[in-house]
């Protein structure tokens, strides 16, 4: 069944109203965040919910069975911070042993 399409006219700002029926068959309502984007010259509007959903489906594929993902990402953090840490600690060293110096 081809796209059901419907004329609207743009109003005042670049304004336009989603029709009913399409908002129904995109899932979306009124208040919740779309996502827009110009492709061919064609404005393309997606459910930004939806569009979450689907590339953490896409994602999720990527992902080894048994893999962490939450948690290789807190092992990097944790490393990051304690590179940071380490850093920190010998700019406060050098900054105590010049102030000793003098």
């Amino acid at each position: 069944m081809p796209a059901k399409r419907e004329r609207i006219r743009l109003g005042e700002g670049g304004r336009f109203v989603i029709p009913a029926a399409m908002r129904e068959e995109m899932g979306v309502k009124p208040g919740e965040d779309l996502i827009l984007h110009v492709e061919n010259g064609e404005l393309r509007v997606r459910s930004w919910l939806r569009n979450l959903r689907r590339v953490q489906a896409e994602l999720s594929a990527l992902k080894k069975p048994g893999e962490s993902v939450v948690d290789e990402f807190l092992k990097e953090r944790r490393e990051e911070q304690r590179r940071s840490d380490k850093r920190f600690d010998q700019l406060h060293a050098e900054g105590t042993t010049r102030k000793g110096a003098k």
